[in-house]
């Protein structure tokens, strides 16, 4: 007897022993479902595997490794499925170890029955090579299950099927909007994870699975991996630059804003932003880059790098303005681009300029000084205990305070924070003197000494420094907006600061501190703020509602002329803008702007033009002639509407004008912009993602702040 004869013999042997020995397998009839029934394939092995009805173990896990077990209780069946396969077409199909990965057994019913009047079971081996296409073709071909496969297809995708009322009245099925959008969905998911600035990661918690489980039904539903969605959103961060591409080549003007920042990770970055007006009079911003940047922040890498994006997005020729912080590097990079006739001229950030005023006018008083370092103490150490905390709010409610607040969190580099630190503390000297004498009594706060945040002496110095701050803090906040058009209006507004600067001097009685500290606030302003330049004054001329109101008898001739300049350039090549004459209602102008404006807001008549002045070198009795001198002798209305809103309405009036109004609008007079694409990297960039490589970081940005450029569209119908 041979070898293979002997090692049959033994197979036999142990077989018949098993039986003998007690050990009793479960009846196939004990199994409720389909028989099972062998079939051998030519050319398998003698004794195919037996099928999970009859297995021994009770973890089949143990003896089929590598196998899932799936149980079908509402079939009454148990099918191995290989790991990795969630396609419902599986639980029809068993997977055979012992056939090792080569061979698959159908397990559909058949139309026919058998004698007992139960449907027959397909039990034909497939030849299986890790694609799920051969089950597919098998399951779909006419001769062995004729429309079976479309069936139960939509019983497991949750369409109509022809069994409809039964698959109702049991509850089952899946929405129908979800069926055959996966792509869509992924598209939709990776989007949704790059905008919102969620870690990849969030595919991997389970209960997010299990939500969209619920969601469709299936509970085989698959994620994508967080790998996956990685690359789709750097491909949508592709996307999105192309169509930054596309956007800007149809641009005539606009300008920059720019600015260096480190992350939380120690990656020098440079942000850029791009500011436009689009045909419908509208501003606009998009992100053109958060770039990672080699080496020191030296002027001369960063206007390399300025240069590298201006070639990049085909921006050359038609930039207006490039606005920074007043840094010195970046604002050598500046002065260079305007040198070299790259912008028409370079800004520095003019909020930042308010902001160093009133840092410039705090440090010789030592009193302003004093107040603000001891009420920053006390706000800091309120945040840092809960039952101080609790305590300060409890003692506002007993002192008759309805609304208790929370004190404000000091800033640490900018003093509109510590303006908003000193107006929530203003007017609460009783419950702060309580909660100091608390402190020293109470074992739990630890302090014996509290003159180091004891500032009661120092409260009439806050309360008479407080008003100088909200003006700034509103004009702050009014140059920051990216909606409305800054540059005409930030001249008349700071110089109208001064009567009220002047105003508070004589409330505080021209003597002590608070009045120190107000009369360097102006002086301080005055000197940063020493004359505008030619691109502002022009800006201004071309907002109806200020023109020349403010300006000097030299800034009106240099301004005019300026203009004139450009306006010949626009009439000779007939650059002319169409557009609706059905003006939108305008969007009215807030209290807060109308009050930084002063008298200016009034529309009170002014001397327009001087009488020596000449008048413009146009074609007499020409439509470019007529529209300057209406334009040039018409009276300011008030200032009860933004810019752009009178130029909507007044378009057709002045169609000449329009391209010197987008192009003059669009500079920035703060780099606040760049400073939110900063806030935006912060927030991305975390503790538990400072891994995240600086060019993902750029992808997620783009999509964060351009969304409106991803080309994705998602329509779904009620299911």
């Amino acid at each position: 007897m041979n070898q293979k004869s002997k090692a049959d013999a033994n197979t036999q042997g142990n077989s018949s022993s098993s039986s003998s020995s007690g050990v009793k397998r479960k009846a196939e009839s004990d199994i409720p479902g389909p028989k099972l029934k062998q079939a051998r394939l030519p050319g398998a092995p003698a004794k195919p595997d037996k099928p999970v009805n009859e297995a021994e173990s009770e973890d089949p896990r143990e003896t089929y490794d590598g196998k899932w077990i799936i149980e079908d209780r509402e079939r009454g069946i148990k099918y191995y499925k290989p790991r990795g396969k969630d396609t419902w077409l599986w639980s029809w199909f068993d997977h055979h170890t012992n056939f090792g990965d080569g061979f698959v057994q159908c397990k559909i019913p058949l139309p026919k029955k058998d004698k007992h009047g139960e449907p027959k079971i397909c039990l034909e081996w497939l030849k299986y090579d890790g694609s799920t296409s051969v089950i597919h073709n098998h399951a779909k071909a006419k001769k062995k299950h004729p429309a079976w496969y479309d069936e139960q297809k939509a019983k497991e995708e949750g369409e109509d099927s022809k069994d409809g009322k039964d698959q109702k009245s049991k509850g089952g099925g899946q929405r129908k909007w979800f069926v055959g959008k996966l792509g869509k969905f992924h598209d939709a998911l990776a989007i949704w994870i790059g905008t919102s600035l969620r870690p990849f990661t969030v595919v991997e918690d389970f209960a997010f699975l299990d939500m969209f489980k619920l969601l469709t039904g299936r509970a085989n539903f698959e994620l994508p991996s967080a790998d996956t969605l990685a690359t789709k959103c750097r491909l949508y961060g592709n996307e999105v630059r192309k169509e930054l591409k596309n956007v800007l080549a149809k641009i005539d003007s606009g300008s920059v804003t720019f600015d260096f920042w480190t992350s939380i990770s120690l990656v020098p970055m440079l942000g850029v932003t791009f500011h436009h007006v689009t045909d419908e009079l509208e501003m606009r911003r998009v992100v053109l880059a958060i770039r990672k940047m080699e080496g020191a922040h030296t002027a001369d890498a960063c206007l390399a790098k300025i240069r590298e994006l201006i070639k990049e997005f085909g921006l050359k020729g038609k930039l207006v303005a490039a606005t920074a912080d007043n840094t010195s590097n970046v604002q050598a990079v500046c002065r260079a681009l305007e040198r070299s006739s790259e912008v028409l001229v370079g800004l520095g950030c003019g909020n930042h300029q308010l902001q160093l005023s009133l840092k410039d006018a705090a440090e010789p008083v030592p009193q302003v000084k004093a107040a603000d370092q001891k009420c920053t103490n006390f706000v800091t150490y309120i945040h840092k205990s809960p039952e101080t905390m609790e305590k300060y709010q409890d003692e506002q409610k007993q002192c008759g305070s309805k609304n208790p607040v929370k004190p404000r969190a000091p800033g640490t580099t900018r003093w509109n924070g510590k303006c908003d630190m000193i107006e929530s503390m203003v007017g609460n000297t009783q419950p702060v003197a309580r909660v100091l004498n608390w402190s020293l009594k109470d074992k739990k706060t630890k302090r014996k000494d509290v003159s180091e945040i004891d500032f009661l002496d120092h409260m009439s110095v806050l309360e008479g420094i407080l008003p100088a701050l909200q003006l700034i803090r509103k004009l702050t906040k009014f140059l920051e907006t990216e909606k409305r058009p800054t540059v005409s209006r930030v001249a008349p507004m700071i110089l109208n600061l001064a009567p009220k600067l002047d105003a508070l001097i004589l409330k505080a009685g021209m003597t002590g501190p608070v009045a120190a500290f107000i009369k360097g606030l102006k002086e301080s302003i005055n000197k940063r703020f020493p004359e505008w330049r030619l691109a502002i004054l022009v800006a201004m001329l071309l907002d109806p509602m200020i023109k020349d109101s403010v300006m000097s008898p030299d800034e009106k001739k240099r301004a005019w002329s300026a203009l004139e300049a450009e306006y010949l350039k626009v009439a000779a090549s007939a650059i002319i803008q169409s557009g609706e004459s059905a003006a939108k209602p305008a969007s009215a102008v807030p209290d807060e702007v109308l009050e930084l404006l002063g008298d200016i807001a009034k529309g009170d008549s002014m001397d327009i033009e001087s009488k020596d002045e000449k008048q413009p070198k146009i074609a007499s009795g020409s439509v470019a002639a007529q529209q300057w001198v209406t334009y040039k002798s018409l009276e300011r209305p008030p200032a009860t509407e933004d810019a752009l809103q009178w130029w909507k309405r007044n378009r057709e009036n002045f169609p000449y004008f329009i391209p010197l109004v987008k192009r003059y609008f669009s500079i920035q007079v703060s780099s606040s912009s760049v400073e939110r694409v900063f806030s935006t990297g912060g927030n991305l960039v975390s503790k538990k993602r400072s891994s995240l490589a600086p060019t993902t970081m750029e992808d997620l940005v783009l999509m964060r702040d351009n969304r409106d450029m991803l080309a994705y569209h998602l329509t779904l119908s009620e299911p």
